[in-house]
């Protein structure tokens, strides 16, 4: 699985904001500022997460539910 599709998964499962810190060390990232440019800020742009660079924190969006629930789980 991508680590943007375990990004996808992990929000899924939260129904709070989850901070950058626990969603890198959950997908056992190597590199913290690739993982934040080239994952969670492509989230973002696809508006499939929403990121708060500022609180340090991501959301999943309600077309990343639809994401997740349709093409990763086939639900």
């Amino acid at each position: 699985m991508s680590a943007a599709d375990k990004v996808l998964v992990l929000l899924y499962s939260e129904t709070d904001w989850v901070s950058v810190n626990d969603l890198f060390l959950w997908t056992k990232y190597s590199n913290k500022s690739v993982f934040e440019s080239n994952v969670l800020e492509n989230l973002d742009d696809g508006v499939q997460i929403e990121f708060d660079r500022k609180g340090r924190r991501c959301k999943i969006t309600p077309l990343g539910i639809q994401e997740v629930e349709t093409r990763i789980l086939n639900v």
